[in-house]
């Protein structure tokens, strides 16, 4: 951990053994209520294309073998025929 970010301890993310530039806007990766929050745009950095969905307020997340939608302000999750639940 480096410093805060709001008053939440940031986290380094790393690729390995590779610190991942975390965004271009400044947000850092934090832990905030025992949970680390990760940009989204990190997935960019992992290979994954990232595109925002203006329309229907979803980020659609590609990498060569799957698909990944998040719905803006929404707790569940898509990939393929899976479905998952965010606490």
């Amino acid at each position: 951990m480096n410093g805060d970010f709001k008053g939440n301890p940031i986290v380094i993310i790393k690729s390995n053994g590779n610190e991942l530039t975390i965004s271009s806007e400044g947000v850092p990766a934090f832990i905030y209520d025992n949970s680390t929050v990760v940009p989204i745009s990190v997935l960019r950095n992992l290979g994954a294309t990232v595109t925002w969905d203006a329309n229907t307020y979803s980020v659609d997340i590609s990498t060569t073998d799957s698909i990944v939608k998040q719905l803006f302000d929404e707790k569940i999750v898509t990939s393929g025929e899976n479905v998952f639940y965010i606490q």
